[in-house]
């Protein structure tokens, strides 16, 4: 990236930040959960911002990534009638007590089916149907749970909070994590079934949002 097309994502970041309602570097840096260094550096152009991190102060900040990236078209992301509209890939099924099948790693990259959502989806998301009732009353069988794509934040920020995951050996589920007495792994946790203890995870699914199948 050029230095000067650096300095105008910079610049628009800026505003961005300012326009959410953070009236300082160190404000946004904490509420997006990034080092200060690292956001004050992307934020004076000093430091090069990975896709990952433009994503996430795009969805932070609610403005179009196009716009982050280009400065062209419009800040917010488009209407289409009177809703937002987007469109996720159906990945396969999620279990909530059960793995998920299939592997969304043995299907095409557009998935077993295109879901609308009535909102924008500002990075790269996948969705997965729950199967099962171990997680009831938050997650409910035929519930499509839209998750990040990528893992961009370290296991420790998840500990206590209900994800997507694959364990090392391949299995899916949608648990919430916890905290091992083994280094390097974590115990999942159900509301209605027994937990599932000491296990290392490959992959951590961050939920965007809940959705029902139309």
């Amino acid at each position: 990236m050029s230095e000067n097309k650096q300095h105008k994502i910079s610049s628009r970041l800026k505003f961005s930040r300012k326009n959410a309602g953070f009236s300082s570097v160190r404000d946004a840096a904490e509420a997006l959960d990034v080092k200060y260094p690292t956001y004050a550096g992307h934020e004076n152009g000093t430091r090069g911002m990975s896709r990952n991190a433009l994503e996430l102060y795009a969805r932070r900040f609610k403005i179009s990534l196009d716009w982050l990236l280009t400065g062209k078209g419009d800040m917010k992301p488009r209407l289409i009638g009177k809703d937002l509209i987007s469109t996720v890939s159906l990945m396969g099924y999620i279990g909530a007590g059960g793995e998920i099948l299939p592997e969304f790693g043995q299907i095409s990259e557009n998935g077993i089916e295109q879901i609308e959502v009535p909102f924008p989806l500002l990075g790269d998301m996948i969705a997965f149907e729950v199967q099962g009732d171990s997680m009831l009353p938050v997650y409910e069988e035929g519930n499509v749970l839209i998750c990040y794509k990528e893992q961009m934040r370290s296991i420790e920020c998840f500990y206590g909070k209900k994800a997507a995951v694959k364990t090392i050996d391949g299995q899916r589920y949608v648990k919430q994590i916890m905290r091992s007495y083994q280094d390097g792994k974590v115990n999942l946790i159900s509301w209605n079934s027994t937990p599932i203890e000491n296990v290392e995870l490959e992959w951590i699914g961050e939920i965007f949002a809940i959705v029902t199948k139309r």
